[in-house]
């Protein structure tokens, strides 16, 4: 809360500080930093209940805070706006925050002195893991800046889909193409990015690349922890933990595959070298002009479009981290299975392939 407060205050004043100088880039930087806040307290909201899924992991789970937060609140903002109980307004989101914090305060008042014990024994991995998403989504946004338009490949479709949920009462949200129908598709992610874009009363146009620098530090962030959790099962030294997880976050995030080596090796020369056929050079028959797709995500980050499978990467990520956890405790509690079926329901909702593979895994 104390977060939040400040942020809002510093915010206030910088863009006083801004409208008097008139400076883009200062209200480009600040709009980023209101972003950050904004998450950065819905991740807070939901730290007692991380820390009780994740009281194993060497960070406690503090990088998936964030993500529990967008999707518990965005799920329930679908769920009353599909029952047509309530119409998705910022109040139908701030009564899902509400609810959602009742319920992590009642956790909280439960183990009052095991949560104080473990944000003072942790404060410091949680500032770090807090520096990083700050830093990759800043990182990411700038990346943004120097192509913000959102146009050519898909954009248009993942723009409009966003707008149509900003400007439906109710869901499922209607067709911008088709009148009179509606969007018949996996639009979860959509409405996710459109949650927070109702929350924060940002422009759908600036939100939609602060999306994108989002899902490069939820990642960024996610995969540090899953990575360095999976050292820690191996040594507890710290050091090689955190170094674990940094290596893990920008192979993630930053890696591709072998193809610029492949072609290099084959044409000696990179000067007819396109880079999106590193995801599309597997053939299902020679010579045939449709390959197999199989992006990974820095591809999307550059791409910049806002598909279901980039949207629903830190779901996926946060369905892993479960598991892990699982392995860790030697035991299924209830919050846990309730969020692995709402993350399965959520992945169908999201991007409908992501569900058969995880529910078979």
């Amino acid at each position: 809360m104390i977060t939040i407060i400040f942020g809002f205050a510093f915010l206030s004043i910088a863009d006083l500080y801004y409208n008097t100088l008139n400076g883009n880039m200062l209200n480009d930087f600040f709009l980023i930093f209101f972003w950050w806040v904004l998450v950065c307290g819905l991740g807070t909201v939901f730290l007692p209940l991380t820390l009780r899924l994740f009281g194993k992991f060497f960070d406690r789970g503090y990088a998936f805070s964030k993500i529990i937060a967008i999707l518990v609140v965005s799920y329930l903002v679908w769920l009353w706006g599909s029952l047509k109980i309530l119409p998705f307004t910022p109040q139908t989101i701030w009564l899902a925050i509400g609810l959602a914090a009742g319920a992590n305060f009642y956790l909280f008042r439960k183990n009052q002195k095991e949560i104080k014990k473990e944000i003072k024994n942790n404060w410091k991995i949680f500032a770090f893991e807090e520096s990083l998403f700050f830093l990759a989504l800043l990182f990411w946004a700038y990346i943004r800046g120097f192509q913000p338009n959102i146009q050519g490949l898909e954009k248009f479709m993942d723009y409009g889909f966003i707008n149509s949920i900003l400007r439906s009462r109710f869901f499922p949200p209607a067709d911008m193409w088709l009148a009179g129908k509606t969007i018949n598709y996996y639009y979860f992610g959509h409405l996710v990015t459109a949650v927070l874009t109702k929350l924060s009363g940002i422009d759908s146009a600036i939100t939609y690349n602060l999306m994108i620098a989002s899902l490069f530090a939820f990642c960024f962030t996610a995969a540090f922890c899953l990575g360095g959790n999976l050292v820690f099962t191996l040594t507890k030294k710290k050091k090689l933990v955190v170094l674990s997880g940094i290596f893990s976050a920008f192979l993630l995030n930053l890696g591709g595959n072998l193809h610029s080596l492949y072609w290099w090796l084959k044409n000696k020369n990179f000067s007819t070298y396109w880079y999106p056929d590193a995801t599309r050079f597997i053939v299902q028959k020679f010579g045939a002009a449709d390959n197999t797709i199989h992006e990974f995500p820095i591809y999307s980050s550059v791409v910049a479009d806002l598909h279901g499978h980039f949207l629903n990467l830190p779901f996926v990520l946060l369905f892993l981290a479960l598991l892990l956890t699982t392995i860790f405790h030697r035991k299924i509690t209830l919050p846990l299975c309730c969020l692995v079926a709402l993350l399965l329901g959520c992945f169908y909702m999201t991007n409908t392939w992501d569900f058969p593979i995880y529910f078979l895994v």
